[in-house]
């Protein structure tokens, strides 16, 4: 035999597998995976049926082994061992070969050379490479080979000094060829794992875990036998911990997390300075999850990062001189902190770092003064969490004292700053010692080293103190000190101010509370603010001075900007659910405020609501965040802003997860169907009046049973039961009520534009009508509308005759949308035209108007609007005066839409 077999394809495996008795329910991919393993080499895939036959078609773990390490066919080694001997010319081939064998997966002839150069040199090499080829070596590719996998199955062949440089000369051909995608890397990360270039393999790995998809697990085989076991003795403790914290972001088991922390526990301080670097890997939220398991250890860990950091900064090192990365994870581990007991475990690690070390830290702008801020409220924060009721604010103060002399001590003004401030937030909030707390407020402020900073936070502090106090008048005074601080820290510190001085000045001062919140959106906006979630709250205060300097109608504008920041944020925001409740109840104070007494809400809004924003401040509001779409539609709607109702109905009935409510389906539906019918969209506009109606008659069912609820998950099918019986003959009327007049008076639009689409439309209308009534409880008001519909367009009988018709029906529904059928025509007299228009109107206004204002704004209005219009600049001679008629129509044209339709139908003299 001098030819290979061409390898198996994944058929012909599962064929061969099949004989030796292989489950039904091996997949392809398994099937797949085999055949790779083998190369799909004949004699393999014999040996791998042999053996699972023999052994049982194991369980996924022992099957992957089986594979991996080859427990299969030992018989055959022997038979290759022979058939080498026979056939390789020479010992200069076979060494090639083995050399060869090292290779991982396909190489080219590049690899061949870099392989035949190590010491001690095959030459020539391209002529010992072509004795092999065919039996011992396959192309797969022009320029690609795979040595036989029988071949691989043989021991190494070759030294172990020659082996570990053939692996290096094939890692560094790899690299040259500057292209490594993830197999690539699984490759070099082998090759150099066998030349026992331990830190280069964990580099590589590092990189990998750095690039690779978040969704990749850690046990793939990419990442190497690494996700469960210990790393090489041989690599240096600054690699081991850099891929450890890597690993710990990548969803670990509980028993690799474990592995992973008593490893980073034994290596950190092992990490040298020049190093250091390598610990940037325990950023964000490995330092976290260590900071959870032991808050100690975190500590020491990020006070070792401090240290590391200062002396390469000192050193010069500019690759990694910026201190803000190594402050972060000096300061995490305060983030997962619970008490006093934590912030002294922290203070005590800090001080003994040097003095040098600390004050460069404590320069680190971004990161240490919020650090600071966590850890001095501390013993409120926790006190307060746990034993509101009755907390020992006596201890609480001994322990702030405590902090605060820290501070002095360690040379840490953020830290004592932030003290002070809690110190008199707890004699104000918690002692109710205002006096002592104003005292406090004005011995800090003598400090002669405070920044502008941190006279702001301590002025604010003081002001919003008084502010809860009612001593609004002394609260205006000291955040106008306030914000006379030039500031770059802490732009929530100047908004809150802002936000605070409105309301202290709104009682007194209604347009200087509007200043105050415009302010404070413009700074927010502000490169020194660019914050989303401050301009967020500065909007929702905007709004509530506005509501109360000018009414409710001019705030609109601004919440609906403040809804549509929060809307482009909500992927990414973890704070979206409890802003969107915050801005839920904005809107429905607003909305009250509006309709005085019609609107429910849970929360009364003041001034100074979204001053105090945090989660914690909507335990009190119920409801699904996904409700500021509802509340916000029916608010636009009553403020007369339909295009922004509709949209924000269009979210509430399309966007909600798990779909919407039986009362979000019943409010939306209507600002939706008008929407689309002035978009002249009527079969889509029909699909919402079903939904609406259906949703509405459920929504009443249960109402009478006392089982309706805002969030209720019922469905209308499982509240109306089967869809031709009961309860569905009242959806249908409800929907014939709700869609057919405003339906007419949209074809009414498109005819008079052109008279032919019209009469497209309206046809294709009374398709969808026939329909609908085939499936339908009640059929009749769809059949009766589909006849009007082709008689009004077809000509089958006279527009007066239609008329009387509708005059002769006992549904005053069709009746009205007959009439406006009837009038879209050059055939009926205007006079019937003008009769029918009113009649239509003055039923429609007494039916439908307060079910929904939106749909005669925005489809009854604007028809009679261009129809009377139209007509009028068509045909005026028709009129019976139309030099009164003309300029009475433009007058009525300029009033509000709420009365435009009744003042154009009064401006007809007939």
């Amino acid at each position: 035999m001098s030819t290979a077999a061409p390898p198996f394809t994944d058929d012909e495996a599962a064929e061969l597998l099949l004989s030796f008795g292989m489950p039904s329910a091996w997949d392809r991919k398994r099937i797949s995976f085999v055949r790779s393993v083998v190369s799909g080499h004949a004699a393999l895939l014999t040996a791998v049926g042999v053996h699972f036959a023999k052994n049982g078609w194991l369980d996924d773990d022992a099957f992957l082994q089986a594979m991996l390490y080859s427990r299969f066919g030992e018989e055959l080694n022997d038979e290759t061992a022979r058939r080498l001997t026979e056939t390789v010319p020479n010992a200069e081939s076979g060494e090639l070969l083995y050399r060869l064998r090292e290779a991982i997966g396909e190489f080219d002839f590049a690899d061949v050379q870099a392989v035949a150069d190590v010491e001690v040199a095959v030459a020539p090499p391209r002529e010992r490479f072509t004795q092999l080829l065919g039996l011992w070596i396959q192309r797969t590719a022009a320029d690609a080979y795979v040595v036989s996998p029988l071949v691989k199955r043989l021991g190494t062949g070759l030294r172990p000094e020659t082996r570990k440089r053939t692996n290096a000369a094939l890692a560094d051909a790899l690299v040259a060829k500057r292209s490594l995608d993830q197999w690539g890397a699984a490759r070099l990360i082998g090759y150099l794992l066998v030349a026992e270039q331990w830190d280069r393999a964990g580099t590589i790995l590092v990189f990998v875990l750095q690039k690779a998809p978040k969704q990749l697990a850690l046990n793939d085989i990419l990442f190497g036998g690494w996700a469960s076991g210990a790393l090489p003795d041989g690599m240096s403790a600054h690699v081991k911990v850099m891929i450890r914290g890597l690993q710990l972001q990548r969803q670990p088991t509980e028993t690799q997390r474990a592995l992973y922390l008593r490893e980073i526990k034994e290596l950190f301080s092992h990490v040298s300075p020049e190093n250091g670097w390598a610990l940037a890997a325990l950023m964000g939220h490995p330092i976290s999850i260590i900071a959870g398991r032991d808050f100690a250890l975190a500590v020491r860990i990020g006070t070792r990062a401090a240290e590391l950091a200062w002396a390469a900064h000192g050193a010069g090192d500019q690759g990694w001189s910026r201190l803000d990365g190594m402050s972060s994870i000096a300061f995490t581990p305060l983030i997962q902190s619970e008490s006093f007991a934590d912030a002294v475990t922290f203070l005590d690690a800090w001080g003994e770092l040097p003095l040098e070390v600390r004050a460069a830290h404590n320069a680190a702008e971004e990161i240490a003064p919020r650090s600071w801020q966590h850890l001095a409220r501390l013993p409120w924060t926790s006190r307060a969490s746990v034993a509101r009721e009755a907390p020992e604010w006596a201890t609480t103060l001994v322990e702030l004292e405590s902090l605060r002399a820290t501070a002095v001590s360690l040379d840490v003004p953020w830290l004592r700053v932030w003290a002070e401030a809690t110190i008199i937030i707890v004699l104000a909030e918690e002692q109710k010692n205002l006096a002592a707390a104003f005292a406090r407020g004005e011995d800090a402020l003598r400090e002669p080293s405070l920044t502008a900073e941190q006279s702001l936070i301590l002025e604010e502090c003081v002001g919003r103190q008084l502010l809860y106090a009612r001593e609004n008048a002394g609260a205006a005074e000291w955040l106008t000190r306030a914000l006379q601080r030039e500031s770059r820290l802490f732009p929530d510190s100047r908004v809150d101010a802002l936000l605070a001085l409105s309301h202290a000045v709104s009682e007194t001062d209604p347009s200087g509370a509007v200043r105050a919140a415009q302010d404070a959106v413009v700074f927010s906006k502000s490169p020194q603010g660019s914050v989303p979630q401050l301009t967020i709250k500065s909007l929702g205060e905007l709004a509530i001075a506005l509501c109360r300097a000018s009414g409710p109608r001019g705030a609109f504008p601004v919440l609906d900007d403040a809804v549509q920041l929060l809307i482009a944020r909500r992927q990414e925001a973890r704070d979206w659910f409890w802003l969107a409740r915050l801005l839920t109840q904005v809107a429905l104070w607003l909305w009250h405020e509006l309709d005085r007494g019609t609107v429910p809400f849970a929360v009364p809004v003041t001034p100074g609501f979204m001053l105090n924003l945090s989660p914690a401040s909507t335990e009190a509001i119920r409801g699904n965040p996904d409700d500021v779409f509802t509340v916000m539609a029916n608010f636009a709607e009553s403020a007369g802003f339909d295009a922004r109702a509709a949209e924000y109905a269009r979210r509430a009935l399309y966007a909600e997860a798990g779909g919407p409510s039986l009362i979000v389906q019943t409010t939306s539906a209507p600002k939706v169907m008008a929407e689309l019918l002035r978009e002249r969209r009527l079969a889509e506009a029909l699909d919402v009046a079903l939904i609406g109606s259906a949703a509405f008659i459920a929504s009443r069912v249960l109402n009478s049973e006392g089982r309706l609820q805002t969030r209720s998950t019922d469905t209308v099918d499982a509240v109306l039961g089967p869809r031709n019986q009961g309860e569905w003959r009242r959806v249908d009327l409800t929907c014939a009520e709700m869609f057919f007049v405003p339906a007419s008076m949209t074809l009414g639009e498109i005819w008079l534009d052109d008279p032919a689409a019209g009469q497209r439309e309206a046809l294709a209308l009374a398709a969808l009508f026939r329909q609908q009534a085939v499936d339908a409880a009640e059929p009749k008001p769809w059949v009766a509308a589909a006849v009007a519909l082709e008689a009004a367009f077809e000509d089958v009988v006279d527009h007066k005759a239609l008329v009387n018709e509708a005059n002769a029906q006992g549904d005053v529904v069709i009746q009205a949308f007959t009439f406006v059928l009837a009038t879209l025509s050059d055939r009926l007299p205007l006079k019937d035209c003008a009769i029918a228009h009113r009649e239509v109107e003055r039923w429609y206004t007494a039916t439908l108007a307060n079910g929904s204002p939106m749909v005669q704004r925005v489809v009854v209005a604007k028809f009679f609007e261009t129809y009377w219009n139209t007509r009028f600049r068509e045909s005026p001679a028709l009129f019976s005066a139309p030099r009164l008629v003309g300029p009475a129509l433009e007058t009525a044209s300029k009033q509000p839409l709420e009365t435009r339709a009744s003042a154009i139908l009064a401006a007809l003299l007939f």
